[in-house]
């Protein structure tokens, strides 16, 4: 569960009641939801990345066995 409260945010130098949960209010969550999204698509980018590199290794591989390329 989370805990639920109402606190106090300045904006602007006027202190204004939010609804919070865990200390965050809406604003502070969706800031840290676009970071982590933003993280999660560079992860992404970065696994496809690897991935195309096991492919390519993969297929040079086969390719090689095929031609007799690697010494047995």
């Amino acid at each position: 569960m989370h805990t639920i409260a109402l606190s106090n945010r300045i904006i602007k130098s006027v202190n204004i009641p939010v609804v919070t949960a865990d200390g965050l209010d809406i604003d502070q969550i969706e800031t840290r939801e676009q970071l982590i999204t933003e993280q999660i698509a560079k992860l992404n980018d970065r696994l496809q990345e690897y991935a195309e590199m096991k492919d390519a290794i993969e297929y040079e591989t086969h390719r090689l066995i095929e031609n007799n390329g690697f010494d047995s």
